[in-house]
Formats: structure tokens, C-alpha cells, sequence
């Protein structure tokens, strides 16, 4: 046999070796990867009912500032467990319910307390949710049926110890075109319900429930953890309008910010009319309502229809379904006038201007300077001009606006400069 150029083959006992090695590494990959940073624990329902498949656990991740970063989430299995790799880092954890129909109220871990993970730590985290409340009904057309679409929501505000209903709600729930409506997942406490046409047509007021344009008008809901309420049924309402237009006090139109009360004292619209001076607010239940407004360009200056400095002595304006109620709006502010005009005086190399006397005082000014008649220099704090060789042979004229907090400027100005003759 020729064995020119063929190698000698390994022993049997080095291949056994070689194989032993590569089993083991193969072997090791898992107990690598089972060595890393995680989060793990269970989710079990706080009235002893078992563990809860389903549930969204995250880990937030956080700085050493305790700021919030991005998230890593899993669901719990059937058995309620979880499991999410995390890195060497800070975590802080939370567990919830991500469907607005469901059960479960949503739940911090420790207040969110960031934790800290290194290369190889786990650590447990057991989660105990509550069963949230649940109140639901239908929204019936005064004719009949439902609302006609599917673009409103019914919302639960709650109503902290004072009996005062806070400004943002808690849970909401969408509403069918069949009128149905379900609140789910509301913590323990009391409630207000508030219902919301979102359509943009404005076909039924926003109103609290049962029917009332106002928060303290609805019917008061104390409800306790896995508290099912239901038939609480509920008749829309056609909505007026009001429509506001601000005048100045010369009587010529002005833009401005208008809020749009209702008589809890509860701002439900704020409307901002910088390129007109007319507003209209749609979608009101029937009854009174309180308007402040406040001119353009005049810093500081409010008042309440009409000519009111406070929302108990205000005017209230009356709404009726199916109809607009248009006030007008005149402002009463003051503006400020100049007893002594503005002077310009001539120093070395410069000119510089008195700001004149006003009534009442101002607060600060600017100064505007105008070469034969054209602004060269635009409301400045500057009162002073130094010439330049294209002023020269023309004359100088100084106009100052005066300000002053709740009142129109006022605006005076000098009398032109002999002619400039150098700079």
C-alpha cells in the first residue's frame, strides 16, 4: 500500500477527548445565558382567586437621577409567571392590564423604586393586582336608539373628600353605536361620570351623568374593588352654542383668549382668537355659563362679562338646545397717555431722548428711530442714536412706546432733530 503523502490518523482516545470538549461547551450555553441580569416573580390577583395569565410586566429602565428610560416587557403565562432579562443597571417595575375592558387595576412595585441589577443578579418580584370596579349602561337618543356613531367616550372623574370633582378623569370607555358603554378597571373610591361627544358635529352635549351641565349636578358613584354596577342608563342631549365678540374700548374689533366656565366654577374651554375677534363654543348643555376674556397685546388685563373683575360677580350667559346665544364683549382697560412728549438732545458723538411723562406711570419703554419719517431703529431699549454717514443731511425723530402691566400702551413722539451735519 502507498502511504506517500496520507497522515497518520488520530488515536481513538483523542477523538473522544476532542468530542468530550465540544459537548461541553455546548453544555455551557445555556448555564452562560441563565447567568446574566433578570427580573422574575408571579402575578396572583389580591382576593385569592389564583394567578393571572396576560398581564403586561415591565421593566422601566432608570438613571442614577432617577429619570425614566425605555422599557423591556413581557406577559405573565397561565401560571402567572414572568421573566425579563434586563442589564447591569437601574430597573424600576410595574404590572398591568393593557385592555380598557379588562379586570385588573394596574400596579407600581414599591412605589417605583428603581433597583439596581449587576452582571449576574435576579431578582423576584411578585405582583398582588386588585379587581377594579366596573360601571355600565347605555346612551339612548331622545328619539331612540343610540348616539348614531361610534366617536363618544363616557368618562369616570373622581371626586376627592371635599366633594369636589378633580379636572382630569381616571378610566374612560368607548361607546358603541349601540349606545353601550362600560367604565372598567376604576380604583376604589367615589366618581362622577362625565359623557363626551368626540365626533367633531357636535350632535349631543357634553354632559355629567345623568343630565347635567355641571360636575356637582351629577349623580355621585361609591364604588369598591371588583364592584359591578350596571343599568346605568342615560339620555343624550341636543347642545346650544355661544358665541363671544371682543371688542376695545373705542369699539373696533380685537383678538384675545376667551375661557368658557361653567357655573361649578370649572373651566371647560379655552379658546384663543389671535386673528379674530369672534369665538364659538359648541357642544354646551343647555343653562349658564361664565365667560373671561383677555384683549391681545395688552399683558395682564382680564375681565368677566360684563366689565366683572371676578367669577361670582360675573354675568352669566344663558344656553338653550338647538340655539346660539352671540354677546358682545367690550374691554374697559385704560391706556396710557403722555403728558410731555419725548425730546431728543444732542450730545458729542450721539443723540439721546427723554422717555416724556405719562399717566398713569409706565413700567418700561421702548424707543423707535426714524430718519425723515422711516424707522431705522425698531423698539429698542436703546435712548440713544449714534449718526451714521447715511443720516447725514437728514433729520432725526424719536418715537417712544410706553407699557405697563393691564394697560394699551401708549405711544408719543419728539419732535424731529435740526439736521445732522456729522457722525
Amino acid at each position: 500500500m502507498n502511504t506517500r503523502g496520507m497522515r497518520r490518523g488520530a488515536p481513538i482516545s483523542v477523538l473522544l477527548i476532542v468530542i468530550a470538549i465540544t459537548l461541553g461547551a455546548l453544555a455551557a450555553g445555556p448555564a452562560q445565558a441563565a447567568t446574566s441580569p433578570y427580573a422574575h416573580g408571579t402575578v396572583t390577583a389580591a382576593d385569592g382567586s389564583g394567578p393571572i395569565a396576560g398581564i403586561t410586566v415591565c421593566a422601566t429602565h432608570r438613571n442614577t437621577s432617577g429619570d425614566y428610560g425605555g422599557e423591556r416587557c413581557t406577559e405573565t403565562a397561565a401560571d402567572g409567571t414572568y421573566r425579563i432579562d434586563v442589564t447591569a443597571s437601574l430597573y424600576s417595575f410595574t404590572a398591568e392590564q393593557r385592555y380598557l375592558y379588562g379586570d385588573w387595576l394596574p400596579q407600581d412595585y414599591n412605589a417605583r423604586k428603581a433597583y439596581s441589577f449587576g452582571a449576574t443578579t435576579s431578582r423576584t418580584f411578585n405582583f398582588s393586582l386588585v379587581r377594579g370596579a366596573k360601571i355600565s349602561g347605555y346612551l339612548k337618543a331622545p328619539g331612540g336608539g343610540g348616539p348614531g356613531h361610534d366617536v363618544m367616550a363616557v368618562e369616570a372623574y373622581r371626586v376627592d373628600s371635599t366633594g369636589v370633582t378633580r379636572g382630569y378623569a381616571n378610566v374612560f370607555s368607548n361607546v358603541g353605536t349601540s349606545g353601550y358603554f362600560e367604565v372598567s378597571k376604576i380604583p376604589p373610591g367615589r366618581y362622577r361620570l362625565k359623557i363626551s361627544d368626540n365626533s367633531g358635529t357636535y350632535a349631543w352635549a357634553e354632559q355629567w351623568y345623568p343630565a347635567s351641565g355641571t360636575a356637582s349636578g351629577g349623580t355621585l358613584f361609591t364604588v369598591t374593588a371588583g364592584q359591578r354596577i350596571t343599568g346605568q342608563d342615560a339620555q343624550l342631549t341636543v347642545p346650544g352654542s355661544i358665541t363671544i365678540q371682543l371688542l376695545k374700548p373705542t369699539g373696533s374689533s380685537v383678538g384675545g383668549w376667551i375661557d368658557f366656565y361653567d357655573t361649578d366654577g370649572r373651566l371647560l374651554y379655552n379658546a384663543e382668537s389671535n386673528y379674530t375677534s369672534r369665538q364659538t363654543i359648541h357642544g354646551l348643555f343647555p343653562g349658564t355659563y361664565k365667560v373671561r376674556a383677555s384683549p391681545l397685546n395688552v399683558a395682564g388685563y382680564r375681565e368677566w362679562f360684563t366689565w366683572k373683575r371676578t367669577f361670582a360677580t360675573a354675568n352669566p350667559i344663558t344656553v338653550k338646545a338647538e340655539a346660539t346665544t352671540t354677546k358682545t364683549m367690550t374691554f374697559h382697560y385704560g391706556t396710557l397717555k403722555a403728558t410731555s412728549r419725548p425730546k431728543i438732545h444732542f450730545e458729542t458723538y450721539e443723540l439721546t431722548a427723554s422717555k416724556g411723562t405719562w399717566t398713569p406711570s409706565a413700567s418700561s419703554y421702548r424707543y423707535d428711530w426714524l430718519r425723515d419719517g422711516t424707522i431705522v431703529r425698531k423698539q429698542t431699549a436703546a435712548y440713544w442714536y449714534n449718526p451714521t454717514r447715511a443720516d447725514v443731511g437728514h433729520r432725526i425723530k424719536v418715537c417712544v412706546t410706553a407699557s405697563r402691566t393691564a394697560w394699551a400702551s401708549g405711544r408719543s413722539c419728539s419732535d424731529p432733530s435740526r439736521v445732522i451735519k456729522t457722525y
